[in-house]
């Protein structure tokens, strides 16, 4: 693969230059955040999850847990939801929980040079025309992608995932907002079952039945006989039949 001319282009307010430059506890913030800003996508992309899950990453996100970045970064597992919590209270990275997962966005990050030509993060910090004010647009809910058997199905569906900082949950094949997502009954877009594969789906419109339906134990009436009732069905069965003179 031809390797690329690549810059980055940031937007940092005063107070989150001060707190990546700084160096406390022995803790370079700039060299964690960077290590950030190489993990971002820039395109978008579906991260598998499961064998029947996949999550869509937009770009400027990523998706790591603080295991991987504690190896990362060479730091004990308790520093870095540390690290990244301040990030995210000075508004350089926001994160969502989806399901299992974190989905991480870098507000900081602006965009790329990609051989000479740019491409903007969408989720970036900018001033809005209308005000002077620096902020960044909504996160949306993630995607999460359900994988059914594809030689069976020909199809993919989506499903929601539940989010755990959100303990409302949606109706199955419904989403529910990541942020507060991406997630189906258990999880969300908007994608779930966690970990599980919605192939039949019973709406509040349905009725839905469990269990076994046996002729046996139910009184059919077959439509030939045009019977609404348990006696004309008795009256169809006798006649034709002679009446048998009584004893008495």
């Amino acid at each position: 693969m031809e390797r690329q001319n690549l810059h980055y282009c940031f937007t940092l307010s005063d107070e989150q230059v001060k707190f990546l430059r700084s160096k406390k506890y022995k803790i370079d913030r700039m060299e964690c955040f960077m290590s950030l800003v190489s993990l971002a996508e820039r395109d978008t992309r579906l991260v598998p999850v499961s064998k029947t899950q996949q999550i869509e990453l937009l770009p400027g996100q990523f998706m790591v847990d603080n295991t991987q970045l504690a190896k990362l970064w060479d730091k004990d597992r308790k520093t870095v939801p540390k690290i990244l919590e301040a990030m995210e209270e000075l508004g350089i990275s926001s994160s969502r929980k989806v399901g299992d997962n974190r989905i991480h966005t870098l507000h900081a990050l602006s965009g790329w040079y990609i051989n000479g030509k740019f491409k903007g993060n969408d989720f970036a910090q900018k001033r809005n025309s209308s005000s002077p004010v620096i902020s960044h647009v909504e996160v949306p809910p993630a995607r999460v992608i359900t994988i059914e058997d594809n030689m069976a199905t020909g199809k993919n569906e989506e499903s929601p995932l539940v989010d755990a900082d959100n303990s409302n949950s949606a109706p199955m094949g419904k989403v529910l907002p990541v942020d507060g997502i991406i997630l189906s009954n258990t999880i969300s877009n908007d994608i779930v079952a966690s970990e599980g594969v919605f192939s039949e789906k019973c709406t509040s419109s349905d009725t839905c039945f469990s269990g076994t339906f046996s002729p046996a134990n139910s009184n059919i009436y077959h439509s030939d006989s045009h019977t609404s009732s348990p006696e004309e069905a008795v009256g169809k069965q006798n006649e034709g039949k002679k009446e048998e003179p009584s004893d008495t």
